[in-house]
């Protein structure tokens, strides 16, 4: 099997860009206490990082699956010879064992070729979303202005989507390509269509399930907030520590062209990124409201207009706005909230992890 060279792309320019952005969006919706004035900003730069740390991760994987691969092939071509003279010796019973573990390395074989291309797809779409990331990095420091509301980044889609513009433009994004959201944008999957997309500064990874409707409501200083209009969504919350963690490494400036030009920038450039480890992501169904610091969880509008909480890591808070009743949902359980009220954490029984069966998705 052919493998290609995995190279790093050439980032120049972009710590100029990131500098001009800082200074530019100073004053940006200065008193508009609704409103984050470092959104665009924090989100355009972590985004950036979290995708560049995903590829980077990616690339780890490729390379151990290509290990894997080249594994297999020397084992299922040392099993055909060994099965070739058992058939002529005329030992049935030694070809018959060479024979099914012959099998069983095919399919191992077949299922890391799988694995592959999977992460091929995905280190392919994680480069475009870097790449366009990077390009509106490029246009909001060449031309600072008020902020243009940037809170999300759709990464990857498939099937029927379409994209509903706060001012009201329809986009079809057949080409599958990245599509950046603005607050009050809002997404809608058909019969089996999915979309990925990025938010919360790349510290939220929200999968869409077919049939669903989710749009960008509200982003602040202390939150950003999304309502679940319909369907399901799955999503994956790094932990503030987790962010810290990315931010504080080695050598932030890492990803960037020419890293040590940004030592002195620094702290200046990660400032509006390290708040956003104290940033509250909600997920809001009337009147449900989830509040999510760190955590992986599903949300599902039911039939009847209720809505169904399941956590698989972390926890979660889970509250009615009418009457405040409040619920913390742990790890492994699951909670119903309807008008009324919001029912006590069960212990799941079995977890249809339905985000994992969605082609070209990587556990």
């Amino acid at each position: 099997m052919m493998m290609k060279r995995i190279t790093k792309p050439n980032l120049a320019g972009l710590a100029v860009l990131a500098c001009l952005l800082l200074a530019g969006s100073a004053s940006i919706l200065r008193g508009q206490a609704d409103q984050d004035p470092d959104g665009a900003k924090a989100f355009l730069l972590g985004a950036y990082l979290k995708t560049q740390t995903v590829i980077e991760r990616t690339e780890a994987d490729l390379e151990k699956v290509k290990r894997d691969i080249q594994a297999d092939d020397g084992l299922i071509r040392k099993l055909e010879n060994i099965r070739s003279r058992a058939r002529q010796a005329n030992d049935a019973r030694a070809e018959k064992a060479a024979e099914e573990t012959l099998r069983t390395a095919r399919a191992a074989g077949t299922k890391n070729e799988e694995t592959w291309a999977a992460l091929e797809r995905l280190r392919a779409r994680s480069i475009a979303s870097r790449d366009a990331l990077r390009g509106r990095i490029d246009a909001l420091g060449r031309t600072p202005g008020p902020d243009p509301q940037l809170r999300g980044l759709v990464s990857d889609l498939s099937g029927s989507v379409r994209i509903a513009k706060k001012s009201g433009e329809i986009i079809d994004p057949a080409s599958g390509g990245p599509v950046f959201l603005e607050t009050g944008d809002a997404i809608t999957t058909g019969p089996g269509g999915r979309a990925e997309l990025q938010t919360l500064g790349g510290r939220a990874v929200v999968r869409l399930g077919g049939e669903s409707e989710i749009r960008l409501a509200g982003d602040t200083v202390d939150k950003q907030a999304m309502e679940l209009v319909k369907g399901r969504m799955y999503s994956a919350v790094d932990k503030p520590e987790e962010l810290e963690a990315r931010l504080s490494g080695p050598k932030p400036g890492r990803h960037f062209e020419e890293p040590g030009s940004l030592d002195k920038l620094t702290e200046k450039l990660l400032r509006p990124l390290r708040r956003l480890a104290r940033k509250w992501f909600e997920v809001i169904h009337s009147p449900t409201v989830g509040s999510i610091r760190g955590t992986r969880f599903s949300f599902e509008v039911k039939s009847d207009g209720g809505t169904e909480l399941a956590v698989y890591e972390g926890e979660v808070e889970l509250r009615n706005i009418v009457n405040g009743k409040t619920v913390i949902v742990g790890q492994g359980f699951k909670a119903t909230a309807a008008q009324d009220g919001i029912s006590e954490p069960l212990k799941m029984e079995t977890i249809d992890a339905w985000w994992e069966k969605q082609p070209g998705t990587v556990r």
